[in-house]
């Protein structure tokens, strides 16, 4: 699973997406989800990674190759 944070919500997105086909090729499926941080896991995450969070959401994808996940 990958997890991305946003500046530009549309530019990262495509950016991302070509990557991920560049990375596991054209047959690899993959989803996209915008998961919503509520501040209590906003904060807990930031502290873990040391990191600060610009957006309250991050975004996920999930790739797929057949039957077995690949990240």
């Amino acid at each position: 699973m990958l997890l991305c944070t946003s500046l530009i919500g549309g530019d990262i997105k495509v950016d991302v997406e070509k990557t991920i086909r560049n990375q596991f090729g054209n047959d690899a499926i993959f989803s996209f989800q915008k998961l919503n941080l509520s501040s209590s896991v906003r904060t807990s995450i930031e502290k873990k990674v040391r990191q600060r969070f610009f957006k309250d959401f991050i975004y996920v994808w999930s790739i797929m190759d057949g039957d077995s996940v690949q990240a």
